[in-house]
Parts: structure tokens; sequence; C-alpha cells
């Protein structure tokens, strides 16, 4: 029995090669990616630079006891957290997107700011209700810019870099918390101010710069 076979049409051979066939993974924006990192440090920065100055100075300027200044930065991180699941409903129902809600925070963060200014309080009474009003604000809006962070993160990447940008994520989170401890403990009064509102004017500035490229990549889901 003699079997004689026809060749098939060249289209359908696959004769191309492979690498045209496969798309290759599609790379996250540069300049997004690097302001949703920024966002995720400074914000953890600005964190753990509050929670190790509030017990320095009232240690050192109001004359209160380590167990005095732990309990005022349990308040005040408690009023932060309640704070933060208030503006979690209320940004979830208005903002309609994740550059939005960063561009937004950032600006309130530079306002909230306000506050934590040395004013020459004599009274410490005075000084501590005024910078627990200003640290409760930007303790609050911090969170926000830091959730936003991360929804932005997570979709700037296609779904084969999302591990990937979630291990970054961390990595400048972590980052973040060791340059906020070292600033913690080496501002002063004077200087505690300016260098948050700094972060949050930087903040601002990048979220500006990356409005247009903050978009969810087509290979997220």
């Amino acid at each position: 029995v003699l079997l004689v076979f026809e060749d098939l049409p060249a289209e359908l051979t696959g004769s191309e090669p492979l690498g045209k066939n496969v798309a290759t993974d599609e790379r996250p924006p540069m300049i997004a990616t690097c302001a949703a990192f920024w966002d995720l440090c400074m914000s953890s920065a600005v964190n753990t630079t509050a929670e190790v100055y509030v017990v320095k100075v009232g240690q050192r300027y109001w004359g209160w006891s380590i167990v005095t200044s732990a309990l005022f930065l349990a308040a005040l991180m408690l009023c932060a957290s309640m704070s933060n699941l208030v503006v979690g409903r209320l940004t979830r129902r208005f903002m309609k997107s994740d550059r939005t809600g960063l561009l937004i925070g950032s600006v309130l963060g530079c306002a909230a700011c306000a506050p934590l200014f040395h004013f020459d309080l004599h009274a410490v009474s005075a000084q501590a209700s005024l910078l627990g009003v200003g640290l409760v604000l930007v303790l609050s809006l911090v969170g926000l810019i830091r959730a936003f962070a991360l929804a932005a993160s997570s979709k700037l990447a296609p779904a084969s870099l999302k591990s990937s940008m979630n291990s970054l994520a961390f990595v400048f989170m972590a980052l973040g918390r060791g340059v906020g401890g070292i600033l913690g403990s080496v501002l002063s009064p004077l200087s505690f101010a300016p260098v948050v509102l700094g972060m949050f004017g930087v903040t601002v500035l990048a979220s500006i710069a990356s409005h247009s490229y903050m978009k969810p990549s087509d290979k997220a889901s």
C-alpha cells in the first residue's frame, strides 16, 4: 500500500520564528513605577519618623517618662487608625482612580504639616495638643497614600510581573522604615516640620509628573 500526502500550505505550517508568535511581556512605565515606589518609601518613612520623634520629644523636651511618651504615641496611632477607617470609606466612594488619590493625598499632606511647625508655645499641654492634631492628620494621609500606591503598583505591571512588583513594593516600604527611624532620632522641633513638608512636596511633584503615566496595564489581570 502506497500513501501519498500533499504538502500543507505555508501559512499553516507555522514556519515563522517563534518570537513573532509569542508576545513579549509588557514592561510597566518607568516614571509611574518610580513614583509609586517613592510614595511607598515616603509614607513608611514619615510614619516611622513620627513614631520615633514623638517618644524623643516627649522625653527630651517635655520631661515625660518613657511610659507617658509611649502612651501618647499609642493614643495618636489609635486616632490615626480610626481616621483611616473613615477616610477609606470616603475615598472608595469619591475617588475614581489611584493616581487622583495620590495627588490629592499628597497635597493635603502639605497642608496638614502646618500644626507641626514650632510656634514657641510655653505650655507643654499646648505643644502636645498642637503636635498631636498635626500628627493624626499626617499619619492618616500617609496611610491613604500608602494604600493608593500599593494598589497602583500592582496595576502597573502585567500579571507575569505582579509578584516582582509586590516584592519591590515591600522592599521600598522597609527601606522607608529604616530611613524614618534615623530621621526621627536626629530631628528637632525646629527641623521636624520642614523635613516632613519637604517629603510631601516631593510626593506632589512626583504625582504631577507621573499622572499621565499612572494607568493600569492592559495585561494586569
